[in-house]
């Protein structure tokens, strides 16, 4: 007799899905778009309710105008216009020809004994500039060094009561003349630089913020008043840069063709006695 197979059974399952499978976040994304288009509507009906024509026609020409570059744009009497930041603070001015007579009649009844080493002359683009020089190197710096002797913060403080008064930016420049150190370790770059650091100092001690002082720079002799002599003492010097407010940040420095016109303005006509000329150098002692 053959072996019986048992019967085979077949298991249908149903699946049932549920209309919860797909969630409801349609409708929550919906919802929020019904939002942002009713409050659109509001928006502009309130717009239409509460401006006039004309002001709804200024509107539209300051969207179609509107430049992200221009930080300012305002609503003027009847229509957007954009303003320039640059343009729409007001230009400050200096009377320079004022300063320069208060700082010449500073030089004359309080630094009598230093007014032949100092020189002021305005400059047509970058301000009025303030020329401290040295020649015999014993009123502002001793030979060779950075640290201000008495003479020559005395007439910072006296410049400084001056320039105090107004609120212009100002640069300091240091120069040397033409003898060099003997080594190469510390030269007329270091010597420049830490005199007219020395001088900021001073500047600031005497009531200039920090805040007006625009650059500190050390020119060593590459810029001589004495253009024939760059061994002459008067290349030695501290310039104080009175900086014309339209041109802050700009170059401060003269133009090959303004030096030599101000070097025969301030050379003297005898050959000094006064200011003796260093041993022609080589090195500095």
């Amino acid at each position: 007799m053959s072996q019986q197979l048992p019967p085979i059974i077949v298991k249908k399952v149903k699946k049932v899905v549920s209309s919860s499978a797909h969630g409801g976040s349609w409708k929550i994304a919906y919802a929020d778009f019904m939002t942002t288009l009713m409050t659109f509507f509001l928006v502009m009906w309130l717009i239409t309710m509460a401006m006039s024509q004309g002001k709804r026609q200024d509107l539209v020409e300051y969207f179609k105008t509107y430049n992200i570059f221009l930080t300012t744009n305002a609503y003027k009497e009847g229509s957007w216009v954009q303003k320039d930041s640059v343009a729409e603070t007001p230009q400050k001015t200096v009377d320079f020809e004022g300063l320069k007579k208060e700082l010449n009649a500073t030089i004359e009844t309080r630094l009598s004994d230093f007014k032949k080493n100092i020189s002021i002359n305005e400059e047509k683009t970058t301000g009025l500039r303030i020329d401290i020089s040295d020649p015999e190197g014993n009123y502002i710096f001793s030979l060779g060094r950075p640290e201000l002797l008495p003479s020559g913060k005395k007439i910072l403080k006296e410049m400084c009561n001056v320039l105090k008064e107004i609120d212009t930016k100002i640069a300091v420049e240091g120069h040397t003349d033409a003898n060099q150190y003997p080594t190469s370790a510390y030269t007329n770059w270091e010597l420049s630089t830490e005199r007219a650091s020395s001088a900021r100092k001073e500047l600031e001690i005497d009531g200039i913020g920090a805040d007006r002082i625009a650059m500190v720079t050390g020119y060593a002799d590459t810029k001589p008043i004495i253009v024939e002599d760059p061994y002459d003492g008067r290349n030695r010097r501290i310039s104080l840069l009175i900086l014309n407010p339209p041109t802050f940040g700009g170059d401060t420095t003269k133009t090959k063709e303004e030096i030599p016109n101000e070097s025969e303005k301030e050379k003297p006509k005898e050959t000094s006695k006064e200011s003796p000329k260093e041993t022609p150098k080589k090195h500095r002692k």
